[in-house]
């Protein structure tokens, strides 16, 4: 029997990040050990493999901001508007979207695989 699995999830890492698409993360691995990572390939990358055992307190899903992820043909993931932010800041205030309708960025390379299970979890709707 294997350890369990925590589900590919993007989101968006805490209230220090703006939340927009370029700040996106994706967390994935073991629950009590998850691997978690900037999906743009232009921020540095986190590498915070076990060592980030609090993420769910400090974790929005992307799709609290009224958002989903999908790919473009050149391989890009867009972010687009479906509704209205549902996310708060710890203080309970709202906490919208703040990048543009149609987001668009380029994802790294070492986490893509694990981008597309995520996107394609919530478009199947496995997980939100």
């Amino acid at each position: 029997m294997g350890l369990p699995s925590l589900a590919p999830l993007i989101g968006i890492l805490d209230d220090a990040d703006r939340p927009e698409a370029r700040m996106l993360i994706v967390v994935w691995g073991h629950p009590m050990h998850p691997s978690i990572e900037y999906v743009n390939l232009l921020i540095p990358p986190l590498g915070l493999r076990g060592r980030f055992g609090h993420y769910p307190s400090r974790f929005t899903p992307l799709h609290r901001f009224g958002v989903k992820a999908e790919f473009c043909p050149d391989a890009a993931l867009r972010v687009l508007a479906i509704g209205e932010s549902v996310a708060t800041y710890p203080d309970g205030k709202p906490r919208p979207w703040q990048g543009r309708p149609d987001d668009e960025i380029d994802i790294r390379h070492a986490v893509a695989g694990v981008v597309i299970k995520a996107v394609r979890a919530v478009k199947d709707g496995v997980h939100g």
